[in-house]
């Protein structure tokens, strides 16, 4: 049973920041609650009791958070200026110690999302969505759905299968992996997204993928995303969620 998650919440937002201000993408405001608070939220309501949030940018905006939240664990990414998601996942890694759901803290989503993670038998699991044009999106590739590579280039797949959603289910076998990986990677350079450890790691951890193709969801990297959040996703979760009782 997955009792917890790690959400990567250390980085600066620069190509938001002209839009949001001076806070951290997590506390975007949607529909009246912050991302941040609304996965939170969404995970204790699927039995998540421990969140790991790796934190950089603005942490005081986290460490208010905590404050009012039990069973919240912040670890800082002192180098977060300088550096990619991996190293932040890489922040959280002794304090690892059991499987974990894996969330980016700027995005928003309907609860199927945690579900079939949770519901699904394997251990190790990628979620993707169907197309949403949205831009910047992180391509997938799979065979027989297993993980074979990611990338913001399709040109560069055999296949595009599926977008990364952003929020994966990790084993410890495979989180072990990733860090490993990751610190072969760091003797050259901090600038390491998770997505290349999880695609490394998975040669070692076969990595399942699981798509929903008409997933609701989206992430916030820049004005385009956050207006579509606001204009598109957001009318279509609070309709969802008025019909569906939460937990």
């Amino acid at each position: 049973m997955i009792r917890t998650a790690v959400i990567l919440a250390a980085g600066m937002g620069m190509r938001i920041n002209g839009s949001i201000g001076d806070i951290p993408k997590g506390f975007i405001n949607v529909g009246g609650e912050t991302l941040i608070e609304r996965s939170i939220r969404k995970l204790r309501e699927f039995g998540i009791e421990t969140i790991v949030i790796v934190v950089g940018y603005r942490a005081e905006y986290y460490e208010e958070l905590a404050e009012r939240h039990h069973g919240i664990v912040l670890l800082k990414n002192k180098e977060y200026e300088n550096s990619g998601s991996m190293y932040s996942y890489y922040c959280a890694g002794d304090n690892i110690e059991t499987g974990f759901l894996l969330l980016e803290s700027d995005l928003i989503y309907e609860d199927r999302a945690i579900q079939v993670l949770l519901d699904s038998g394997k251990e190790d699991v990628v979620l993707m969505s169907g197309s949403t044009y949205a831009g910047d999106e992180v391509f997938v590739e799979t065979n027989n759905n297993t993980l074979v590579d990611m990338s913001k280039d399709r040109t560069t797949l055999g296949s595009v299968d599926g977008e990364l959603v952003g929020i994966s289910k990790i084993s410890l076998g495979l989180h072990r992996e990733m860090i490993r990986t990751a610190e072969r990677m760091f003797e050259t350079t901090l600038h390491v997204d998770y997505e290349s450890c999880i695609v490394e790691a998975s040669k070692q951890y076969p990595v399942h993928t699981l798509k929903i193709v008409d997933l609701i969801w989206g992430e916030i990297d820049d004005e385009h995303h956050l207006k579509r959040i606001h204009n598109k996703v957001y009318p279509k979760l609070y309709l969802i969620e008025q019909m569906i009782p939460r937990k």
